[in-house]
């Protein structure tokens, strides 16, 4: 193929080559991923206290769809992360490992949900 048909090609399927790309000044997305960091520990923490069968059942339940929400968040920054070509923190290799890492989470908190 072309370079002009692959360029419309790649345009039209929304690829592009590895050497193009939006780079994400801002880190907006970098940034989003990060406050969900501190909210994803707590919510963790708070469903993996000894005390919860203590606590009333709509409140785990509230608690569980916090947590599917805000990963389902951190999925969704990462990969934007990743599409942006934004620099990784401290601590993760790839943005698109991170977002696989917590999309695989969200699907296991689904299966633990009372």
């Amino acid at each position: 193929m072309n370079s002009s048909r692959r360029r419309a090609f790649d345009l039209r399927t929304g690829r592009r080559p590895d050497g193009e790309g939006t780079a994400d000044p801002t880190g907006s997305a970098a940034a989003a991923y990060q406050l969900l960091v501190p909210r994803l520990a707590q919510l963790r923490a708070t469903l993996a206290a000894p005390d919860r069968a203590d606590r009333p059942l709509v409140d785990v339940r509230r608690d569980h769809a916090a947590l599917e929400y805000a990963l389902a968040e951190a999925v969704a920054s990462a990969f934007a992360a990743d599409a942006l070509r934004a620099p990784t923190p401290v601590g993760v290799t790839s943005w698109a490992a991170e977002g696989l890492a917590r999309s695989k989470e969200r699907e296991l908190a689904m299966f633990e949900r009372p």
